[in-house]
Order: C-alpha cells, then structure tokens, then sequence
C-alpha cells in the first residue's frame, strides 16, 4: 500500500461536500501519479484518521469512485485503483479550489462492471 499524504478536505470549503472533496484527492493523486494502478488505496478507517473525518463520510466518497470505475474491490482484501483499457469520467462537481486538477477521467480494467 502507498503511503498516503493528500491534503485534508476542508469542511470550510462551501464548494463541494466533504465526501465529494474524498473523491477528488483520491482522483487528483491518481492522475498526479502519487497512487499508480492496481495500488491498494488506504482503508476507510485510514482515510477517516488521516482526514479526521467521519468514517461514512470517506466511504461514500470512495464508494463513488468505485461506482464510477476509477477504483475496484476486492472483497477481503482492499480497494484498488484501476487499470486497462476503457474510459471512465468521475461523476462528480467539479472541484472550484486552486490545488485542484480539471482532469477527472482515469481507466477502467476491460470486462470491469
């Protein structure tokens, strides 16, 4: 697993909620290249601590990366970030802060649902 140091999402941040801030760190070091493909991504409890923020917040934020193909998992042993062919575009608002990347599309594994 990479060792994660992102910048905390900002709950004075009006501009997205914090579980769609989750997702665009999560997204943004993806394509920085700071988690590669098939990097096992922290767990929710990590990212909570790390972000000192409620568990069900860093999971619904993760779990839509997940629905949008950007991350996959594996029951009983993580999540990961994707890899192979196959577009898919993160879903979400795009994010309004200075450090934030405009670039929201990553790939997914082929025969990935």
């Amino acid at each position: 697993m990479v060792s994660y140091s992102s910048n905390t999402p900002d709950s004075q941040d009006g501009a997205l909620p914090l579980f769609q801030q989750v997702a665009a760190r999560v997204s943004d070091d993806i394509v920085a290249g700071v988690l590669a493909e098939g990097d096992q991504v922290p767990s929710i409890n990590e990212f909570a601590s790390f972000w000192r923020i409620n568990p069900a917040t860093a999971l619904k934020g993760i779990a839509q990366l997940v629905s949008d193909g950007v991350l996959y998992k594996q029951r009983g042993i993580g999540t990961f970030v994707a890899d192979g062919p196959g577009s898919v575009c993160w879903s979400g608002a795009v994010p309004t802060s200075p450090n934030a990347s405009s670039l929201r599309c990553w790939l997914r594994p082929t025969g990935s649902a």
